[in-house]
């Protein structure tokens, strides 16, 4: 009897240290990024942007305060908009879906980083709800690689794990950070435009530019103004 008990605890014991070493593998494996295979199937689908899915790829991510453009840049991307489709009726191919993809984003990332709005993101206990709940899904939803937030935005390099999309993640916890931050500064309202800006990582040379250019983004702020994570480092 009581070597069945001793077996009993050593299968508990051995069950206990498999689904540890199973989780632990779970998260080394995200540190790789995996990048968009192109010769597979890409959905795309349009709103304001392209949005660009293909299971578990690393992507990076941009989402932004509602005030952080003003009216007439967000004018200025729908004239944009309407000029290129004159050029280029949809349904667009991958080329053109990407190539309008990146010249948003130059435009967009030149104008955040211009500091317009009330850049809220400034403020470190701010930052601080934000970091937080981005960690609170890291290593079960998603893997974050590389993050920066700004005054007025946020920029991730992040791997989804699974079947979890970063969309549905990441609306989650705009919503949850969204109540916090009003909670804080006693206000009601928008805190972040409705829509996040993802772009699929192609290869390992444009990773590592994502990565540089999330590093170098805060480069003119004092360190008391945003806050960088780099899981790499």
């Amino acid at each position: 009897a009581e070597d069945n008990k001793q077996n009993n605890r050593n299968e508990r014991l051995e069950t206990f240290t498999t689904k540890i070493f199973n989780t632990m593998e779970l998260v080394t494996n995200n540190f790789t990024p995996h990048f968009v295979d192109m010769s597979q199937h890409i959905t795309i689908k349009s709103d304001y942007l392209p949005h660009w899915h293909q299971q578990g790829k690393t992507q990076f991510v941009t989402f932004r305060l509602a005030d952080s453009l003003p009216q007439e840049k967000l004018q200025e991307l729908d004239d944009y908009k309407k000029d290129w489709l004159k050029l280029h009726p949809q349904p667009w191919d991958k080329q053109t879906a990407y190539k309008y993809e990146q010249e948003v984003r130059k435009k967009t990332e030149k104008w955040l980083d211009a500091g317009y709005g009330s850049c809220i993101l400034g403020c470190s206990d701010i930052r601080k709800i934000v970091s937080d709940s981005l960690f609170h899904f890291n290593n079960t939803h998603y893997y974050i690689h590389h993050f920066v937030i700004m005054p007025n935005h946020v920029h991730l390099l992040i791997t989804p794990i699974g079947e979890n999309t970063i969309n549905i993640t990441l609306g989650k916890i705009k919503r949850y950070t969204a109540n916090a931050i009003n909670k804080v500064l006693g206000t009601k309202g928008e805190i972040w435009q409705r829509l996040i800006f993802d772009h699929m990582v192609r290869d390992q040379s444009s990773y590592e530019k994502f990565v540089n250019y999330i590093n170098d983004n805060p480069r003119n702020l004092s360190t008391d103004k945003y806050t960088l994570y780099n899981s790499e480092i």
